[in-house]
């Protein structure tokens, strides 16, 4: 039983071994390299295209989300507001 573990765990080690090989010759990035690593296949491109709109679509997410914050700080800060609204638990405006 100690025997069969121990050439499982051998095999697993040269195994893992093989596989850091394989990816030392594979394309490494360049210093200072913006983006993604060139692509090999025609999937890949659309992968790298579909990963730049997410990008755009993302910031435009974020400078909205920001835009809105900041219209409310600005909208209902203390001072323009000084007197709050008492709607709570007003039945025509909850429904």
């Amino acid at each position: 039983m100690k025997t069969q573990t121990l050439n499982a765990a051998v095999l697993a080690a040269l195994t893992s071994l093989c596989g850091f090989a394989a990816t030392g010759s594979a394309a490494e990035p360049h210093p200072w390299q913006l983006g993604l690593q060139e692509a090999a296949t025609p999937v890949k491109h659309a992968m790298d295209s579909f990963h730049d709109l997410l990008t755009v679509i993302i910031v435009a997410i974020v400078i909205f989300v920001a835009g809105l914050l900041g219209w409310v700080a600005l909208r209902f800060n203390a001072k323009k507001n000084a007197v709050p609204s008492t709607t709570s638990h007003h039945t025509v405006l909850e429904i």
